[in-house]
C-alpha cells in the first residue's frame, strides 16, 4: 500500500546488490506487486515507513511497554494517521540495556506496528561502545527489516568513524547474504566539505547511505546529499506556535538539529522543497517534551498539527491521486 512512498531506495538497491528476494513491508495479506509477505511475528520497520512519530513527544511512562503503549492511545486518541509508528528515543532507556529497552518498547508493537528509527544523539567518534551495544541486540522485527539508528555527525573524526561504521556493516551483510538488522541514518550539522568527505570515503557504498534531515538544513548542504534522503523530520513546539498557514515556531532553546535561539520554519515550504526526491521520506513528527509541560500540552500540540500535516501530506503524496492517498492516511502503520 506505501509503494512509491518511503520505499526507501537505498535499501531497496542493497536488497537487490546481495541478490535478496524483495518483500512486502506491510502487513496485509496481499501485497500489490505479488511480494512475499513478511516472515516471522514481529514488528516491521523502515522500509515502507510513510509517517513515524517520535516517543519523546510524550514524556516518559515509568517502563518502555508502557510507555509504548501510552503514545499509541494518545496518537489513537486523536485518531492521528500511522498511529503504531513509532520513533523509539533512545534518551528513554533509562536503566535499561540495549536489549531490554528495544524488547520491552517494541513488544506492544509486534504484529501490527513499526519502529522505523532508533533515534540517539550518539556519535560514532565518541560513543563507539554505546552504538556497537545497539546494533549487536536482536529487535523483535520480522525478518529482513532493516532498523535505522541515527547517528549524529559532527567533525571530520565522526565522519571518519561513520563510514568504517558503514563498511563493516556492509562487509558483514554480503558474507551472512542478509539484509542488515541494524543500519545507520546520518544527520548533522555538518559544512559541505564534510559531507563531501563522507561521500568520498564511503565510494560505492555512499549508495546505500540514509540521511535525514530537517527544515534547517542548507541549501549547499541539501544539494551534496539529496539523492540519499529517506527521512524528513517534523519538529514541532508547543500549540501556540502552530499556524494555520503552516508556519512552526519552536521554542526557545529547543535542541533540534541544525536550529538557531528562535527557531522557526514554513512546514509547507519545507514540504514543497522535498517534494523533488525521487521518493517521497519517510516524515518523522517530533519534538521532545519538556519535563514541566502536562500530558496535555503534548496532546494539544499534536492536535494543532495534525491538520497542517494533511495539507503537506496531499501536497507531497499528490502523485498518488486523491483515493490512495487517503487510503494510506488510514492506515494504522
Amino acid at each position: 500500500m506505501s509503494c512509491r512512498i518511503a520505499e526507501n531506495a537505498p535499501l531497496l538497491s542493497m536488497r537487490r546488490d546481495l541478490g535478496i528476494t524483495p518483500q512486502c513491508h506491510s502487513f496485509r495479506p496481499h501485497c500489490a506487486k505479488s511480494f512475499s509477505t513478511p516472515v516471522g511475528d514481529g514488528v516491521l520497520a523502515a522500509p515502507g515507513a510513510a509517517i513515524g512519530y517520535c516517543q519523546a513527544l510524550f514524556g516518559f511512562q515509568r517502563n518502555p511497554a508502557e510507555h509504548t503503549n501510552f503514545v499509541t492511545s494518545q496518537l489513537m486518541r486523536m485518531d492521528a494517521p500511522w498511529r503504531y509508528s513509532h520513533e523509539l528515543f533512545w534518551g528513554y532507556h533509562g536503566k535499561w540495556t540495549a536489549e531490554q529497552y528495544l524488547t520491552a518498547a517494541m513488544k506492544p508493537l509486534i504484529g501490527l506496528g513499526r519502529v522505523p528509527i532508533l533515534i540517539t544523539g550518539l556519535n560514532p567518534a565518541c560513543h563507539k561502545q554505546e552504538i556497537r551495544d545497539i546494533i549487536a541486540t536482536t529487535p523483535p522485527l520480522v525478518k529482513g527489516e532493516p532498523l535505522l539508528i541515527r547517528l549524529l555527525l559532527s567533525s571530520k573524526e565522526s565522519v571518519i568513524a561513520a563510514a568504517a561504521l558503514t563498511a563493516e556493516l556492509f562487509e558483514r551483510a554480503t558474507a551472512t547474504h542478509s539484509m542488515p538488522t541494524w543500519w545507520p541514518l546520518f544527520q548533522g550539522n555538518l559544512p559541505e566539505e564534510l559531507w563531501l568527505t563522507l561521500k568520498s570515503k564511503l565510494g560505492s557504498l555512499w549508495q546505500y547511505v540514509n540521511i535525514a534531515i530537517n527544515p534547517f538544513m542548507s541549501l549547499a548542504c541539501l544539494d551534496v546529499v539529496w539523492e540519499q534522503i529517506t527521512v524528513a523530520q517534523i519538529p514541532i513546539g508547543l500549540a501556540s506556535g502552530i499556524k494555520e498557514e503552516g508556519m512552526v515556531f519552536l521554542e526557545q532553546g529547543t535542541k533540534i538539529t541544525g536550529a538557531g535561539e528562535n527557531p522557526h520554519y514554513s512546514f509547507l515550504a519545507f514540504i514543497e522543497n522535498i517534494k523533488r526526491l525521487r521518493t517521497a521520506p519517510t516524515l518523522i513528527i517530533l519534538g521532545p517534551s519538556a519535563p514541566d509541560w502536562p500530558e496535555e500540552w503534548n496532546v494539544l500540540r499534536l492536535q494543532a498539527f495534525l491538520p497542517i500535516l494533511r495539507q503537506g501530506i496531499a501536497v507531497l503524496w499528490q502523485p498518488l491521486g486523491a483515493t490512495r492517498l487517503e487510503s494510506l492516511l488510514k492506515l494504522s502503520a
